[in-house]
């Protein structure tokens, strides 16, 4: 997920969310985060939605690299 907060947040003291936070971009008067689950569940036997989830998360890098203001 992406979010936006009002302000200048740095890397190292992004607004305390549960999961992972990642400053991605900065505005004047934003900062946007791309955020990951604390937590994700899902039926260890179907490994369809494992291999999806995995799929998604080795996109992560590239996600965060190419988020830019338009």
């Amino acid at each position: 997920m992406i979010d936006c907060y009002s302000g200048k947040w740095t890397a190292e003291e992004p607004p305390v969310i549960a999961g992972s936070s990642t400053v991605v971009l900065q505005t004047e008067e934003n900062t946007y985060l791309f955020r990951t689950p604390s937590d994700v569940q899902w039926d260890e036997e179907n490994n369809t939605l494992s291999d999806r989830y995995k799929e998604l998360e080795e996109q992560f890098e590239f996600i965060k690299k190419h988020i830019s203001a338009i």
